[in-house]
């Protein structure tokens, strides 16, 4: 789950406008912004929330109707009712999400290695460090279980975060961001650079593949698997793969196009046939296993960080200039 702090690259967006005057004309007036119309289909709406403009890093509900939101202006904020408004819970910063189905929610920071986490519902929050700079990612597959990365480490939790073990030393990761998925407690996934490692027995064993780049900057962002076997893992830029032996080997099946604006992406599958995939400022869905992909969703003016879904009706995607996406 991906976050705007933890990334090590800059983003340059290009817009020119040109502008003619004849020598007797004066100066050229400075041109208006263009503001691009959106495509948002039937469904869908985009609301405004108060974060000074600022990116939205991450978002994550843990049913239809409560969920978190991370920036990094205002803190961490929390809708009640499907994301149609949201509060301020906490001034912590923070950059990525994880929950669990009793109402637990975690929060990481890509600079520290601080994990802040709410026991009851946003009421109360605490803090817990470890001993790893620069948490990248958190993932839960129950109410006990998870995974914490940092920039060099892999720890595990058997009991809702309150003891963190590490269990894997991340080869080669530099300064690159780190992606968790776990499909259940003993099938798991992190991906970096053209990287992937994977636990398939259990969480105390993992092995190290590598995904034939397809451009030689490529560098994995999102990873999601579907089964124990069938895993999907996508680039910043769209360059998406499909692995159906558990992640030891991948297939590319096709370069996506982010649009104008932005370069994450992020998956979400809400069955073995349906997905979506957000990159830049576009959102991609399939309902053929990954086989082919259509364009339902564009911004004008902006990218989408990370998406998140809870059934095939109540959809969510955070954006970097402050606006949330919401399916129903």
């Amino acid at each position: 789950m991906k976050t705007i702090n933890q990334i090590f690259f800059v983003i340059v967006i290009f817009s020119a406008s040109v502008v003619s005057c004849s020598k007797s004309s004066g100066p050229a007036a400075t041109p208006a912004p263009v503001i691009k119309p959106d495509t948002i289909p039937a469904g869908w709406a985009k609301i405004k929330v108060d974060t000074n403009g600022r990116y939205i890093n991450d978002i994550f509900f843990i049913n239809n109707s409560v969920g978190y939101a991370v920036t990094a202006s205002v803190g961490i904020i929390k809708s009640t009712n499907g994301g149609s408004t949201w509060n301020k819970v906490s001034d912590f910063t923070m950059s990525n999400i994880s929950g669990t189905n009793d109402g637990k929610a975690f929060f990481v920071d890509g600079y520290s290695n601080i994990l802040t986490k709410t026991p009851d519902g946003g009421v109360s929050f605490t803090q817990q460090g470890l001993s790893s700079q620069g948490m990248s990612d958190i993932f839960f597959s129950d109410n006990n279980t998870g995974l914490l990365a940092s920039k060099y480490q892999i720890y595990n939790t058997n009991n809702a975060g309150v003891n963190w073990n590490p269990v894997q030393t991340i080869p080669n990761v530099a300064n690159l961001y780190t992606s968790l998925f776990m499909f259940d407690n003993t099938h798991a996934w992190l991906v970096y650079s053209n990287r992937v490692v994977h636990a398939s027995t259990n969480l105390s064993t993992w092995q190290t593949d590598t995904v034939i780049a397809q451009a030689p900057d490529m560098s994995l962002i999102t990873i999601f698997a579907t089964s124990a076997s069938t895993v999907y893992t996508c680039s910043y830029s769209g360059y998406l793969y499909k692995s159906t032996n558990g992640g030891s080997s991948f297939t590319f099946l096709q370069k996506l196009n982010p649009g104008a604006i932005g370069s994450f992406s992020d998956l979400y599958f809400i069955d073995a046939n349906t997905g979506y995939l957000s990159v830049g400022s576009r959102i991609y869905k399939t309902t053929d296993a990954g086989s082919s992909w259509q364009m339902i969703l564009a911004l004008g003016n902006t990218s989408i960080t990370e998406i998140h879904f809870t059934d095939a009706t109540h959809g969510w995607a955070c954006c970097a200039d402050g606006t949330i996406l919401k399916l129903n």
